[in-house]
């Protein structure tokens, strides 16, 4: 089926697709030691040997003679290769042989540097993709709680289409020779098609104010880490909001069909729709990279015909080239010549035959693999209970995608406070100082944050924290034992200037239950804090009133 020519359309997505991969890594350096390091949250360490312990595989080496020796050594065990299959199809990490902090630092700085490379346009080759997608997978497998989230096998899917989109090795072309595959450009649509259905179906399923064109009344206020325009877009008159979400259910539910056609006018069209779609969510909140993301197999909608309006000239002329060399003859030979090459084409040697059918291999192979692995997903979607980002195989190869199932009415926020005092009176808020997390709403005169795409975990899961019940969220304990130590590495988390006891860890601390609402444009009045805490302020972003206790305080005693 045709595609069009797509040399720009590939080179536009790898770009992309490698800026995302840049922040993914950023963030895995900067956050995963206090998250997930050694010294972190949720230690991945930990974590491997629980899943070790559960399978029954592998035996610390102190316990094995050196006669029994097992075949294959991980850190600190030992295994038969029966067992060390059945520990990466649990968890497939090359952290199960060094899960340090050094170790997951040298794994990402490679990383970084390739996809920095990358967004300038060298290294677009099968052998980068492949070793940044298996360096990501194997950072996301241990992440636990704080990647747990939809994009995270969402970039694993995308970035194992791009390893079959270039050559196997190329340097400074930032457009190689290689001709983009056909059936690359295909699975890309139908993953936007896919994210794009499976977003929109469970929406409908799900949630009532989807139905009746009312979510957008709410969503602004109460999504994870809304941004300054988030704040005026949620005051806007109730018709913009009815007519965002029609908007939205015409890019979700209406374009997947008519985009997986092969008809370049319609495809360039649904392109452009889905890239728009994804600015306007991008402009009104901060959700990580997961937009930026999505743009990427969007760009397989547009060809390069729709594309050369949009990029430097030098790329439209070097895509021209690349399309001419691939379909030009030499000039023409004299008639002898040219009846000896015209047989000679009829009857191709046997050795080209076996190279043509070797180039088509791995476009066949992913084309029937991901046929194959698409059934679970295509299932899900059809279902009238229909899960939500769901993968049904190790990899993260083939998976099912959804965005905001439900939408909350009503803002919450859980609040850290400290205090140096021996026996202090939990409710009486001179006692206390508040610590303050780079994104997640805390004082009400502080403006909302633009931190996208670059993702802050930690705030992140503190928004589901405040929905859900404490004994669903021990890990916040886990963190607050970290901060009642004093750790440096717990600190990182923080905002510039949150922590309220820099020197000396607080005695206490203990976590309140918040009701978080926009302010009125223009409005001073802060609600119930100014009222609780004195304050004042002439540009308030949030009124906040408290509703209870959601940990009581808590000190180093309460974790022998």
């Amino acid at each position: 089926m045709a595609v069009g020519n797509t040399w720009i359309t590939r080179s536009v997505a790898l770009r992309l697709l490698a800026a995302v991969y840049l922040f993914a890594f950023l963030n895995a350096y900067v956050q995963l030691p206090a998250l997930c390091g050694e010294r972190g949250i949720l230690p991945a360490h930990r974590y491997l040997s629980r899943v070790r312990s559960s399978l029954g595989a592998c035996v610390d080496v102190g316990n094995v003679p050196e006669s029994e020796r097992r075949i294959f050594s991980l850190s600190h065990f030992e295994c038969t290769w029966e067992e060390l299959r059945a520990l990466l199809t649990a968890v497939p990490t090359v952290l199960w042989w060094d899960s340090t902090d050094e170790m997951v630092a040298s794994l990402v700085l490679p990383c970084l540097v390739i996809s920095t490379l990358m967004l300038f346009g060298y290294l677009h080759c099968s052998v980068s993709l492949a070793l940044l997608w298996a360096s990501y997978q194997s950072i996301a497998n241990v992440g636990q709680l704080f990647y747990g989230y939809g994009w995270e096998s969402q970039l694993l899917e995308t970035g194992f289409l791009a390893i079959f989109a270039v050559p196997f090795w190329n340097v400074w072309d930032d457009m190689p020779e290689h001709k983009p595959s056909s059936v690359v450009v295909w699975l890309n649509r139908w993953l936007i098609a896919r994210i794009m259905l499976g977003a929109g179906l469970i929406k409908v399923r799900n949630d009532q104010c989807w139905r009746d064109l009312t979510c957008l009344e709410y969503h602004y206020e109460t999504q994870p880490i809304p941004n300054p325009l988030s704040y005026y877009l949620h005051f806007m008159p109730r018709y913009v909001h009815r007519a965002g979400v029609v908007f939205n259910h015409v890019v979700e539910l209406v374009l997947p069909v008519p985009s997986l056609l092969p008809l370049l006018p319609l495809s360039n069209a649904c392109g452009v729709l889905y890239v728009l779609f994804q600015l306007t969510i991008i402009l009104s909140g901060n959700l990580s990279f997961l937009n930026w993301l999505t743009i990427v197999p969007a760009i397989y909608c547009l060809d390069d015909s729709f594309l050369a309006h949009f990029v430097p000239r030098r790329w439209s002329r070097k895509a021209e080239l690349r399309a001419q060399a691939a379909i030009s003859t030499p000039a023409s030979p004299s008639p002898q010549e040219g009846a000896q090459e015209a047989k000679e084409e009829k009857r191709p040697s046997a050795l080209e035959r076996i190279r043509r059918v070797w180039r088509l291999l791995p476009s066949l192979a992913l084309l029937l693999l991901v046929l194959y692995l698409s059934a679970p997903p295509v299932v899900n979607m059809l279902s009238a209970n229909q899960s939500m980002n769901m993968s049904y195989d190790p990899l993260r190869l083939v998976n099912t995608y959804g965005a905001f199932g439900t939408v909350g009415r009503t803002r919450y926020e859980v609040s850290l406070f400290g205090s140096e005092l021996d026996q202090p009176n939990a409710t009486d808020a001179s006692h206390w100082r508040e610590y303050s997390f780079p994104c997640k709403p805390g004082a009400v005169d502080r403006a909302p944050c633009v931190t996208s795409p670059y993702h802050r975990r930690l705030d992140w899961q503190l928004w589901f924290a405040a929905m859900q019940r404490p004994n669903q969220n021990l890990w916040l304990a886990l963190y607050i034992g970290r901060l009642l130590k004093g750790e440096p590495v717990a600190k990182t988390l923080l905002a510039r200037g949150g922590d309220p006891f820099p020197h000396d860890p607080p005695r206490w601390i203990k976590v309140d239950h918040f009701l978080y609402r926009f302010s009125r444009p223009h409005s001073s009045d802060g609600g119930a804090e100014h009222a609780e805490g004195g304050e004042s302020s002439t540009n308030v972003w949030w009124s906040r009133r408290r509703i209870g206790e959601y940990f009581r305080p808590l000190s180093l005693e309460d974790f022998h």
